[in-house]
């Protein structure tokens, strides 16, 4: 009876319909961002995200804990220096270091590799700097309360590598179980991710990345607050 009053409806609507056949539907899947498939327009936005906070994390691990290796540390105590003076001015030359590698990743994957770049790169630039911020933050902190510089080196080692795991570079990040999706929040590369694949591929805007770009934000305050607390002012 069913099927009569369907077959009835689409006579009325001018279609024809015989004994028991309908009209098939079919569906056609259209992919709107990277068509083709091509796994390195997947990878390169995530890569530049990896590199920065790698080369970051390293470059700043053992900015602090070098100094009192090496002795230098009670020439930087007895000066009116405060620690976030410190922390800023060992920031600032790796900064600088690191927005000339990625000016390098993005040439060498636009013109290099074909991988298009589709978003606004001011904006796209202007989310790298507080990005770097975050991660020679996070450099920082783990000098700041590394003993020595293997101290340093494994800590920092332990943070990339889990980070890399974590975050969603390797493994999506929503298939991963809650809890091991909020630990990823202590890496800043978690919320970058999402931006670079965003601006880098799809274009999209800052409207779309808010919670992610209050998130670095936050982060940025938070981690380089710790990290010059917990510089020592006095040798122990």
């Amino acid at each position: 009876h069913t099927i009569q009053l369907v077959l009835n409806d689409l006579s009325r609507s001018g279609q024809a319909a015989s004994g028991l056949s309908l009209i098939p539907l079919s569906a056609h899947i259209q992919i709107l961002y990277n068509p083709d498939l091509k796994d390195l327009w997947f990878l390169v936005p995530g890569l530049i995200a990896m590199l920065l906070q790698t080369q970051t994390i390293i470059l700043t691990a053992l900015a602090v804990v070098r100094e009192r290796e090496v002795g230098t540390i009670e020439q930087i105590l007895v000066t009116p220096i405060r620690p976030a003076e410190l922390m800023l001015g060992k920031t600032l030359p790796n900064l600088m270091i690191a927005i000339i590698n990625l000016l390098t990743i993005v040439v060498v994957g636009t013109l290099g590799f074909g991988v298009p770049f589709q978003g606004d790169f001011p904006l796209f630039f202007c989310l790298v700097i507080l990005y770097v911020f975050s991660g020679l933050g996070l450099g920082l902190l783990i000098s700041s309360i590394s003993q020595n510089q293997r101290q340093a080196q494994q800590l920092a080692m332990m943070t990339m590598f889990l980070g890399l795991l974590i975050s969603g570079f390797v493994f999506p990040h929503y298939s991963m179980p809650l809890i091991l999706q909020w630990i990823s929040y202590i890496f800043p590369l978690t919320a970058f991710i999402p931006i670079a694949r965003g601006i880098f591929m799809k274009g999209i805007g800052l409207s779309l990345l808010t919670n992610q770009v209050l998130f670095l934000i936050v982060y940025d305050v938070v981690i380089l607050f710790f990290a010059a607390r917990l510089f020592r002012q006095t040798l122990d």
